[in-house]
């Protein structure tokens, strides 16, 4: 259970005004608010499922301090996009048809499957992060979806979004700190 609550609220909180919760509101607009969901739920369930169980078939071949380390590196890798402007999307259709390939693409490279396979390799608990990761990323999509037209602006979610990035690069550094233990 140590890996559950870390995983989600990393994935919530990575994805806060990112690609993922900009395309799920401009998909979901354009129609088909089931599909887009389930297409991002499709796409993360395959990517979170590779991370987290590499994660687990190389946790072993790491001692606790690289743990730690390899932990406050997907943190960085995490934060530091946070601190840039997000591109907006361009949706031609809705549904699960029109957002799957959105999801697959931007999600190959998305520091939220990094964060999972670090929190694989430091827990050694594959499922029960992947599940985490799972439901973060269900409260990501789920938010623009149900506020619909209340859902804020993009200045208010880049604020918020630069902010989280900013307290994440902090907390890796600590973390990198204590791993090589200058603190």
């Amino acid at each position: 259970m140590d890996a559950l609550m870390p995983a989600l609220v990393a994935v919530a909180v990575t994805e806060i005004g990112g690609k993922v919760q900009k395309g799920v509101r401009v998909f979901s607009l354009k129609g088909g608010e089931g599909g887009v969901f389930a297409a991002l739920m499709l796409s993360s369930a395959i990517y979170y499922s590779v991370a987290a169980f590499g994660g687990a078939a190389i946790s072993h071949m790491l001692n606790s301090n690289a743990k730690l380390l390899f932990m406050a590196m997907s943190l960085v890798f995490a934060g530091v996009p946070m601190l840039l402007t997000v591109k907006p999307v361009v949706a031609k259709k809705g549904g699960f048809a029109g957002s799957f390939i959105y999801f697959v693409n931007n999600q190959f490279a998305d520091a939220s499957a990094f964060i999972l396979l670090a929190i694989a390799v430091r827990t050694d608990t594959p499922f029960v992060g992947l599940v985490g990761g799972l439901f973060g990323i269900a409260v990501v999509a789920a938010a623009p979806i149900l506020l619909g037209q209340n859902w804020p602006e993009d200045k208010i979610l880049t604020q918020i979004r630069r902010l989280v990035g900013l307290a994440i690069i902090l907390l890796a550094v600590a973390m990198a700190l204590r791993a090589l233990r200058l603190v």
